[in-house]
C-alpha cells in the first residue's frame, strides 16, 4: 500500500503470551510496516496490531485499533506502536478487518 507493507498472519497455533514479543521483534527488524497477527480462541478473534516507528505518526496502532473497535464492535486498546482488538469470531471477519486496515492506510 504505497510504501507501507501490510503483513497479516494467522497466529492461532502460537501461545498468546508470545504474540507481543514476536510482533515487537518483527517491528524492530523492518521499516514502513503494519503487522496484523490474528488468533482465534474460545469463540473470539484477537487482532494484534503493530506499527513500525517510522509510521506511527501517520498510522498509529491505537488509531487503527480504534477504527476496528468502532467498525466491528470490538474491545481493545493500546499505544502508537502496539494495540489489540478482540471481537466475537464469525466467518470472514479476519478478511474484513484486513480490508478495513488496508483502506485506512491508503
Amino acid at each position: 500500500i504505497g510504501n507501507t507493507q501490510l503483513i497479516s498472519l494467522d497466529a492461532s497455533k502460537f501461545d498468546t503470551s508470545t504474540l507481543r514479543p514476536a510482533t515487537q521483534n518483527f517491528l524492530n527488524k523492518t521499516k514502513s510496516s503494519v503487522i496484523l497477527l490474528f488468533q482465534t480462541k474460545n469463540g473470539s478473534l484477537l487482532c494484534l496490531i503493530g506499527v513500525t516507528d517510522d509510521l506511527h505518526e501517520k498510522n498509529s496502532a491505537d488509531i487503527i485499533c480504534k477504527s476496528l473497535i468502532k467498525t466491528f464492535n470490538a474491545k481493545g486498546g493500546g499505544n502508537k506502536l502496539l494495540a489489540q482488538a478482540s471481537v466475537d469470531y464469525h466467518v470472514d471477519l479476519k478478511e474484513k478487518m484486513i480490508s478495513t486496515v488496508r483502506k485506512l492506510l491508503n
